[in-house]
């Protein structure tokens, strides 16, 4: 080394100089720093030797590996390492040898400063060639992290009061309090208040007993409604308010006897008579949850039956009707034997075939309460038959229409088509002769009568469950 140093080669005039190669890998240097062979290590400096051409020891690189400078990097094992940049190189297990100024295999010492700008200089070159994705995924990574970020819902404000969370779920009207599984509902509570009249408020705090009616008290209140119901002395939207009001006393007290059953039954026949459709389903809920109960009579189950059926149609739940006539087939055959429960099979069974011939026919033998039900969605049930036929007659008498989808008379047919926008297609002809003739032009209004009928595929009820 000292007789190449500093000399320079002579060349002849128009010649360029000969550029030798550099092999910028190491090769041959017995145990690696780096045992990926990738890596592309900056060319080796030919430094020249110090005045007593000798090597000094560094002291420092002679000391274990824990006791290194915490600039170098720490590491795990020998061969590579998985960092938040990549891949990155790390030294041999054996650091005597690859620190150890002595037997460094560079052919010259190095210092601290010297080593530390080696390693970054290769980690650098490592990474960019080897691991030039490692950028792509950290910017993707904070991309995706901005967009939670934009998209992420904000947490919304919650009232308290009086320290505990109020959660108010309107919709359940049929329970004691939207808030009751704060409640123990296991506590007993025995009314004290002895005023027959009280307004339905919703609860939400614990019961105070003494707002609640006992049960005498509450048997009094039902006779007195009563003689106000059948001497039509009172609006049903009184009548409606003093049941929920008593119904919420006998849930907060938990009594659940005869009485509690005749309660509802009364408040759903009520709600059927002045076509509330949703108090009738949470009175017909609860009633068919407390015929359940072991120490209950079920009275009136053939006639509630037939309601729960009638209103699985209105709803078109027919999963619900087979699931309940499997259930009477097999353990309670003597309500299926019922003529009430029969008659609204059928019924069922009428619309699910679209044969609407039969369904009215049984919907004329209906009982009073049954045809109630039935009314709150036969317009539904006509328009649908009337898509029916218009698809397989030009043209149809009004009379037939009339005794097929069970009018009382002309004017209430008319009445239907006006609702629907369809009496402008109803054809009058040689009015007030013998040979009068009116009819419904079911060609030209096909498009419009099949238009009404989507309207009525979404049910929307109010309190239905």
């Amino acid at each position: 080394m000292s007789n190449s140093y500093n000399q320079v080669t002579p060349f002849k005039l128009g010649q360029k100089k000969k550029k030798t190669k550099t092999n910028s890998t190491l090769t041959n240097v017995g145990i690696s720093p780096f045992q990926n062979p990738n890596l592309n290590f900056p060319p080796i400096m030919n430094l020249p030797p110090n005045s007593s051409n000798t090597l000094v020891p560094n002291p420092i690189y002679n000391q274990q590996y824990d006791a290194l400078p915490t600039s170098l990097p720490r590491p795990v094992h020998s061969g590579v390492l998985n960092g938040l940049n990549g891949l990155m190189a790390v030294p041999s297990q054996n650091m005597n040898s690859v620190y150890n100024p002595n037997n460094n295999n560079f052919g010259f010492p190095m210092n601290e400063v010297m080593m530390n700008s080696f390693l970054k200089t290769s980690m650098k070159k490592a990474t960019l060639t080897n691991n030039s994705q490692s950028f792509d995924l950290v910017d993707d990574l904070e991309r995706k992290r901005k967009r939670a970020e934009k998209f992420s819902t904000p947490v919304k404000a919650v009232k308290r009061v009086n320290d505990s969370l109020v959660d108010e779920d309107f919709s359940n009207l049929n329970a004691i309090s939207t808030s009751s599984h704060k409640f123990d509902k296991n506590k007993k509570i025995v009314g004290l208040c002895q005023v027959l009249e009280k307004p339905y408020l919703r609860l939400t705090s614990d019961p105070n007993p003494e707002l609640v009616r006992p049960l005498h008290i509450l048997k009094k209140t039902y006779e007195m409604l009563i003689k106000k119901s059948k001497k039509k002395e009172t609006s049903y939207k009184y009548l409606n308010d003093q049941f929920k009001s008593m119904r919420q006393d006998l849930r907060v007290q938990m009594i659940e006897n005869q009485f509690t059953v005749k309660v509802y039954q009364t408040n759903a026949r009520l709600a059927l008579e002045n076509d509330d459709i949703g108090e009738f389903n949470q009175c017909q809920s609860r009633l068919f949850a407390l015929y359940e109960k072991e120490n209950i009579k079920p009275s009136n189950i053939e006639e509630f039956t037939c309601y729960k059926i009638l209103y699985c149609i209105m709803t078109e739940n027919n999963s619900a009707i087979s699931s309940l006539k499997l259930k009477l087939l097999t353990k309670e055959m003597h309500i299926f034997a019922n003529y009430m429960v029969r008659c609204a099979f059928l019924l069922a069974e009428a619309h699910f075939t679209n044969n609407y011939h039969q369904f009215f026919n049984i919907y004329g033998s209906l009982e009073y309460l049954s045809k109630k039900l039935v009314d709150i969605f036969i317009s539904k049930i006509r328009l649908k038959s009337l898509v029916t036929i218009s698809k397989s007659y030009n043209q149809i008498s009004m009379s037939f229409l009339m005794k097929e989808l069970q009018f009382k008379d002309v004017n209430e047919i008319k009445d239907f088509l006006k609702s629907k926008g369809i009496d402008k297609y109803v054809v009058e002809k040689n009015l007030g002769q013998e040979s009068e003739y009116i009819y419904l032009d079911t060609k030209s209004c096909r498009n419009d009568i099949v238009r009404q009928y989507g309207m009525f595929k979404k049910i929307d009820i109010k309190g239905q469950q």
